[in-house]
């Protein structure tokens, strides 16, 4: 609790630059008067605006740099008629001095000293900073502190708040709307956590991925070391089988006398000449024959080319006659589509016409039969003793509406049945459409396929080749004399050939020396082969391997950790999420308490109205409610309300200072209620708080309470003319 002892202000909104000391503790029940003056004349036309809640805001914004509606008021807080500094200074219970200062240049300043020590001075960095340790030295907060020492801090009445902005501000004071605070924060926590997680996801996917690729490497090394050793034993024994081949093939060769065989291809060279003048002439024959096929190839092309264009020509046609088809199907489908829609609709809404007329027939029939198990008894309606007489004036009127509702069913089903027969007609309509349409589209294409067929007739007989094949049949008569001619020229030839040409000769010789050669060659090879070291090692890599495996681990014990931290604040996340039970819980921890001081509060008013909190914070009343009262009931229930919401808030949070202000709290109120509030304050408020300052316009107060200060302000500053 902050303990106020005594406030000092200067050049303070309307207080001039004259420092004024007010008293605050052991002050009792003390009303707060307000006169101005616009001259030095002794008549005081008015209070209002006299500096009276001035003293009241100058507290808080000593304490928190704030007024009660403007969180920043900055440099407004200074005398507009003045050129001083605005300074501002509480002491405390504790001996404690706090002074806040605001300079022309608008800078703020804020002290705080104990036992002659600094606690708080202009060392610290910022105002902010400042205030910050000033509320952990003191326990204060600012919406707390209101709500324990200003009743009635609130900007509009309770009752006429709308029912969301009343339930929220229960809420605040009630603390259940720090639940979203504290979801909020602890999701900033559980998000901060996952993108963490997810970090080391990433880092350890990337390193993963570097350790498969690694062990890869390390596999395809180790594999290729084995390879080369089986290679290396696979290429000694191929090479050495590669110089016993060679030995084997070059054991088969003989040497060949060059000049001999040179005797013998000069016979062969002189046959081959005549040959050669034979194959001259067949290859004229050779050329003719290539030039009319040549000709009989362009006519059979410009003949397949005309018959493609045939094809082409009436595909076309039967593809025009198909979608000239699809075409009518479909826009008399369209038509058949939204005639059965109409119909099925209208269909439908006669068939909730018969369910209605149905339930029509059966409720009145249930009647009749009710009527006639109580007829002549006892009266459905007035529940006398009557006559059958009169049941029976009451059964007829029914029965023929009966009769009537039957005469309408009757005709809604032959209705109905009309509708069915229309549906029937009209998908066999539309059924033989489509077979008409079908049989009409087969006939087309059938004309179509015969046109066809006989242009391309036509096209036969002006394409025929017949003339120029006889010309290549006598050509090619022609060359089959040539070629036997050079065929049995061939044959002699062929008799008196050397097995080998001169080159052949030659170069079977040099086979002979290089298979010999390569012999040699494959076993030097192989001596060499048994010598080569193994150029894959994977030890630089295994290291690698290992070293990234240890940041592997150590970063998947990181997650593990966050992981546990991550698990734990969606907890807490949804926990605090869930508001229905928790907020239920709180609610109904203190709505008994409201309630039972806000019925005291309407009793002690004299107010027959009984209202209550309803476990949504809603209201509910037992009579005709708050709009319909007069003005002074509402000013008397606002009063209620705002005292039970004073008593909640203080149980919540405790008191929360010395002192209590009551700023205007007769508002709107009649004489008789005026009486009623100062019983309150007497029989409730008095013995709770040591201070109680009653600001008032009405001077019915001012005899009533045993301390007065009265405010008088004199050319627009305001002083404190009287305290006693």
């Amino acid at each position: 609790m902050i303990g106020l002892k005594s406030l000092k202000l200067r050049n303070f909104i309307s207080w001039g630059e004259q420092p004024t000391t007010i008293e605050l503790d052991n002050r009792q029940q003390c009303f707060i008067a307000g006169e101005i003056t616009g001259g030095s004349s002794d008549e005081f036309s008015q209070s209002n605006g006299a500096g009276k809640s001035s003293v009241i805001q100058a507290i808080l914004w000593c304490l928190s740099g704030s007024t009660m509606h403007r969180k920043r008021p900055g440099a407004n807080v200074l005398n507009y008629f003045t050129k001083g500094d605005c300074e501002v200074e509480l002491a405390l219970l504790d001996g404690s001095i706090l002074r806040r200062i605001c300079t022309r240049s608008g800078a703020i300043e804020l002290l705080y000293s104990r036992s002659g020590q600094d606690i708080i001075n202009e060392t610290l960095s910022t105002t902010g900073n400042q205030q910050k340790t000033l509320n952990r030295e003191l326990g204060f907060d600012f919406d707390i502190f209101c709500g324990s020492v200003f009743f009635n801090q609130f900007r509009q009445p309770w009752m006429e708040m709308g029912d969301q902005t009343r339930k929220k501000t229960i809420e605040r004071i009630m603390g259940v709307d720090r639940l979203s605070v504290y979801a909020d924060v602890v999701k900033n926590k559980k998000d901060a956590a996952e993108s963490e997680i997810s970090k080391f996801d990433v880092k350890a996917s990337g390193i993963k991925t570097v350790i498969d690729s690694i062990q890869e490497q390390v596999d395809r090394t180790l594999k290729l070391a084995e390879e080369f050793v089986e290679k290396r034993t696979i290429r000694v024994a191929a090479k050495l089988k590669d110089a016993a081949d060679y030995n084997e093939r070059a054991s088969s060769f003989q040497s060949i006398d060059i000049e001999k065989l040179s005797v013998k291809w000069a016979l062969v060279s002189r046959i081959k000449d005549a040959i050669s003048s034979v194959k001259a002439q067949l290859s004229d024959v050779e050329s003719s024959i290539y030039e009319k096929n040549n000709e009989k190839d362009v006519i059979e092309e410009e003949h397949e080319s005309c018959l493609d264009k045939l094809t082409a020509k009436y595909n076309g046609l039967k593809k025009n006659a198909e979608e000239e088809n699809k075409k009518l199907i479909k826009a008399r489908k369209s038509e058949y589509d939204k005639t059965l829609a109409d119909l099925r609709s209208e269909r439908s809404k006669i068939d909730g016409n018969i369910i209605g007329i149905h339930d029509r027939i059966l409720s009145r029939e249930t009647k009749v039969k009710f009527w006639n198990d109580k007829g002549g008894s006892v009266c459905l309606e007035c529940e006398q003793d009557v006559c059958e007489e009169h049941t029976k004036s009451k059964i007829e009127p029914i029965e023929a509406e009966i009769s009537e509702l039957k005469a309408n069913l009757n005709t809604l089903t032959q209705r109905k049945c009309k509708v069915d027969d229309n549906i029937v007609r009209t998908q066999h309509d539309y059924k033989e459409f489509e077979d008409t349409e079908a049989e009409r589209l087969s006939e087309t294409i059938s004309d179509l396929n015969t046109q066809a067929s006989k242009e391309e007739i036509g096209l036969e007989e002006k394409y025929d080749t017949t003339t120029i094949g006889d010309k290549i049949y006598a050509l090619n008569k022609q060359k089959k004399q040539y070629e036997a001619t050079i065929e049995n020229a061939e044959e002699k030839l062929a008799n008196g050939i050397p097995d080998k040409t001169i080159k052949e000769a030659e170069a079977e010789n040099d086979r002979l020396n290089l298979l010999l050669q390569q012999a040699a060659k494959s076993r030097e090879d192989a001596e060499n082969i048994e010598t080569e070291q193994n150029p894959h090692n994977s030890d630089e890599l295994q290291r690698k391997l290992k070293e990234k495996q240890e940041e592997y681990n150590a970063i998947f014990k990181q997650r593990e950790k966050y992981d546990i931290i991550y698990k734990h604040l969606l907890y807490i996340y949804k926990a605090y999420s869930d508001r229905r039970r928790i907020k239920s819980f709180m609610i109904s921890r203190h709505r008994p308490y409201f309630n039972s001081r806000l019925t005291h509060y309407l009793d002690s008013l004299g107010l027959g109205v009984k209202i209550q909190m309803t476990d949504s914070l809603g209201l509910d009343s037992n009579l005709w409610g708050y709009d319909f009262q007069s003005g002074g009931e509402r000013a008397r229930t606002n009063l209620a309300f705002m005292f039970a919401i004073f008593d909640l808030h203080t149980g919540i949070h405790g008191r929360q200072s010395n002192i209590l202000v009551l700023d205007e709290p007769d508002h709107h109120l009649d004489e008789a209620g005026r009486e009623m509030l100062l019983n309150i304050i007497d029989a409730d408020l008095s013995k709770r708080f040591d201070s109680i300052f009653i600001i008032s316009h009405t001077d019915d107060f001012r005899d009533r309470f045993p301390n007065q200060m009265v405010i008088r302000k004199i050319d627009g500053i305001s002083r404190l003319k009287e305290s006693r």
